[in-house]
């Protein structure tokens, strides 16, 4: 039955093309085995959606996403937005084969052959929180979901910057060096429980897991099961203090910065005081204002054990 096979959703363009070079090693391998599995290989933006979409469409429940973040964004947007079944009747996998990995990174997950297979043999089913983005479009509500975090700000400015150059990890911290002396903070306005915060800020993220930007520690005490998003909002800085800021923050050092808030919550709001993006899990989604909402264990992923 499809219900008991994997489905590989393969984005060969992840991580500057270096995906697609290395899938047809891991699919002889699984080939080796006895896992029954079928595939599928994407050929552009957004298409990881739509073959999710389709495969649960035509029976399957067991989904494996070979790419990174943005491509495992995809297949739970899909996993949430069809029509086939109820969310909680699908499994989420993923070969971490992206540029940033943050989620797999938060998780343990390795990234070498032997360990993508044998987690097909030895895994446990885990649920995990997802976060919920509402926001407009052409005067129209609409749903975005994450994984990781939603984040505006320079997080943003650096998502284009990505997305105009190659998939590398030298790329996002290269893109991050020049945004740091180009970017110029807006004043947010953020409402989180009984807060309300009105303030020039160079990035404000809520994150469902620790790690952002290829591997940064920007919200240590964030956990993947608790319903709540952890709120990040860096207020300006001088120029010549930014690099030190950031590369605290690369270190986990948040909550020994001045200037930087943080705050636990299970929604919040943002908006700003001109046009500014937002993006989720990496990929740039659409812009504020933006409401975003935990939903406690709302998706099932397969861990290896």
């Amino acid at each position: 039955m499809k219900s008991d096979e994997w489905f590989f959703v393969v984005n060969p363009e992840a991580a500057g093309g270096r995906c697609g070079k290395k899938w047809p090693e891991l699919r002889q391998v699984l080939e080796k085995t006895e896992l029954v599995f079928s595939c599928a290989i994407t050929e552009h933006a957004w298409q990881v959606y739509a073959v999710v979409d389709n495969a649960v469409k035509t029976g399957y429940r067991k989904f494996t996403v070979v790419g990174g973040d943005g491509s495992l964004n995809e297949a739970v947007n899909a996993f949430m937005r069809q029509e086939h079944c109820d969310p909680s009747e699908l499994i989420l996998n993923i070969v971490p084969w992206g540029t940033g990995n943050d989620w797999a990174h938060y998780h343990g997950i390795k990234a070498d052959i032997a360990s993508c297979v044998d987690t097909f043999n030895n895994y446990s089913l885990v649920e995990q929180d997802l976060g919920r983005v509402t926001y407009f479009r052409d005067g129209v509500e609409r749903t975005h979901w994450f994984l990781n975090f939603v984040g505006t700000g320079i997080a943003s400015h650096i998502a284009l910057k990505i997305s105009e150059g190659r998939g590398s990890r030298l790329s996002y911290y290269l893109a991050t060096f020049k945004s740091i002396f180009s970017y110029r903070s807006p004043i947010f306005h953020l409402f989180a429980g009984d807060q309300n915060i009105a303030s020039q800020c160079m990035m404000l993220m809520a994150c469902n897991g620790k790690y952002a930007g290829a591997g940064m520690l920007l919200a240590p005490d964030a956990k993947t099961d608790d319903g709540l998003l952890n709120v990040l909002l860096v207020e300006e800085i001088p120029l010549i203090k930014r690099i030190p800021r950031f590369i605290a923050l690369l270190m986990g050092k948040v909550n020994e910065q001045g200037n930087v808030t943080t705050v636990e919550t299970e929604s919040l709001s943002i908006n700003a005081n001109m046009p500014i993006a937002f993006q989720c899990d990496g990929e740039l989604i659409g812009s504020l204002p933006i409401n975003v909402r935990c939903e406690y264990k709302r998706i099932t992923v397969a861990m290896g054990v």
